[in-house]
């Protein structure tokens, strides 16, 4: 059995270290994360209230072309400044595209599967069907699981992960780690939060604070099972 791993708070303190640390960088990486993965996104959301199908297809295929490789490349360049390699401005745009075939699959899948449970969810709590707002019931709770695995989607794909192995680790993580996934995810909608209440964050600084949360979470809950893999060969060899 794995053993017990504390995360929130040294993830928490590890991520404000490294972004002071890194604070001119941090600042350049947020801007073009806002710029190339957010800003689009507000060209499709007018659409997404006239019709919200096609809206919402438009929303996720503009989120899966940008907002997840712009994702992808920001995360990346937190996990090499924690590891103390070079993540300088220009390969921002190198990490970009390097991960863009992989970071699109993961975001259209996500995307779709957020758009179906919407779906699902409108037509369950509009409808006077019991067996239909029972259904509605079971989507509440496997979107709460859904939104859960979101700390481990970016972090497992730069791990060299396919996407579908990357859906399946980010599950096992979550059930695995159910307390310390909400504590995480809880920490970043504070995160979120703040940066909203004082905009200058959100511009200069929420994504790569972000980034280097998940990423430090992903990096102390899969230390365990290295230590566990090691304990094992220990007493195979013994």
């Amino acid at each position: 059995m794995a053993r017990k791993v504390n995360v929130a708070w040294p993830a928490l303190k590890q991520a404000a270290i490294k972004l002071y640390d890194h604070l001119g960088i941090a600042m350049g990486f947020s801007l073009l994360w806002l710029f190339v993965g957010v800003a689009p996104l507000f060209f499709a959301y007018p659409l997404l209230l006239e019709s919200w199908l096609f809206g919402g297809v438009l929303l996720v295929l503009v989120a899966s072309l940008l907002f997840a490789p712009a994702t992808c490349a920001t995360w990346e360049a937190c996990r090499r400044m924690m590891s103390r390699q070079d993540a300088g401005m220009g390969s921002f745009f190198r990490f970009f595209g390097l991960f863009f075939k992989k970071a699109f699959l993961l975001g259209l899948a996500n995307g779709l599967l957020f758009l179906v449970l919407a779906a699902d969810l409108y037509f369950a709590f509009r409808t006077g069907n019991r067996f239909f707002q029972f259904m509605g019931g079971i989507w509440v709770w496997f979107g709460a699981f859904l939104l859960l695995m979101q700390v481990y989607l970016v972090p497992l794909l730069l791990d060299g992960n396919s996407v579908p192995k990357t859906f399946k680790k980010a599950a096992l993580l979550v059930l695995d780690n159910l307390g310390n996934t909400l504590v995480v995810l809880l920490e970043t909608a504070a995160i979120l939060l703040l940066s909203l209440l004082v905009p200058p964050l959100l511009v200069l600084f929420f994504p790569v604070m972000v980034g280097f949360l998940q990423i430090g979470a992903y990096q102390i809950i899969m230390s365990k099972y290295v230590d566990e893999e090691d304990d094992d060969a220990q007493v195979a060899g013994a």
